[in-house]
């Protein structure tokens, strides 16, 4: 079985993690431990690049830290053996998320189980894309777990924000039924990834609901 573990928005500036990526992770490095305990054999894919509505989070010496490689590290010293973590660090938004797990990893591994872990308010939104893109031929087994965002200060507004794209993923869900038509919508239409539409840029006063 494979844990995929969603990035949160990027981390903060001094190269932290967000709360709520924090506690995602946690309990990510919770079942790993009571995995290898068992002898059970657990994948983690840790994934982002970032988020396209803020600006990316560059290190002291210049370089982009993408979500995925912060979460890696993260884990690591929680204990997780880095052997078992696969970043996923190419998307920008969830159905990103989803796409290239599937494309980058499951699919060449041979991967039919995975276990998606996000937060409570971004639940909702995390499982209509995942069902969406996984369920696509050939299809594979998904279970879903929301960690807690009680005390969060940007839970409620982030959760608006959530409410308000499902209804997009719920519609694209309807038409896009191919993973051919899918990668056509994704690069031709969607604003992270297609080289003619450019994504919404979020002004300052707004980003705090992306960054921890």
């Amino acid at each position: 079985m494979a844990v995929v573990v969603l990035g949160g928005g990027p981390q903060s500036k001094d190269g932290s993690l967000p709360e709520w990526t924090k506690r995602r992770c946690d309990a990510v490095a919770e079942l790993y431990k009571c995995c290898k305990g068992k002898n059970q054999k657990l994948r983690i894919v840790t994934t982002s690049a970032g988020t396209a509505h803020t600006p990316s989070v560059i290190d002291s010496e210049g370089f982009p830290v993408t979500e995925a490689s912060a979460s890696a590290q993260y884990l690591i010293r929680a204990g997780v053996d880095a052997k078992h973590i696969v970043q996923e660090a190419q998307a920008w938004d969830t159905i990103g998320n989803a796409w290239f797990t599937r494309v980058m990893h499951s699919d060449i591994r041979g991967w039919r189980r995975l276990l998606v872990v996000t937060s409570d308010f971004h639940l909702n939104r995390t499982k209509a894309i995942f069902e969406w893109v996984f369920a696509l031929p050939p299809a594979q087994r998904l279970r879903f777990v929301g960690i807690s965002d009680e005390g969060i200060e940007i839970a409620e507004e982030r959760g608006k924000r959530e409410a308000k794209s499902l209804e997009g993923v719920k519609q694209n869900a309807q038409t896009l039924k191919t993973m051919e038509s899918l990668h056509e919508w994704l690069y031709t239409k969607h604003g992270a990834y297609a080289a003619a539409v450019r994504v919404e840029r979020l002004p300052p006063s707004e980003r705090k609901i992306y960054n921890g």
